[in-house]
């Protein structure tokens, strides 16, 4: 399963395979082009993976 949408979607997709459960749960960004790099995106999602 990919997570994708908002971060406060991502966020709350983990929530879900917390509740359901589940103890480790990774996350990667993927982006459209290898010359991309992710750290905005990680920036955006830290907040609310931090809440998880």
């Amino acid at each position: 399963m990919s997570p994708s949408g908002s971060p406060d979607e991502i966020a709350a997709r983990l929530t879900e395979h917390h509740r359901a459960g589940a103890d480790h749960v990774a996350v990667q960004v993927v982006t459209d082009s290898f010359d991309t790099f992710a750290r905005q995106t990680w920036r955006h999602l830290a907040p609310e993976l931090l809440s998880v």
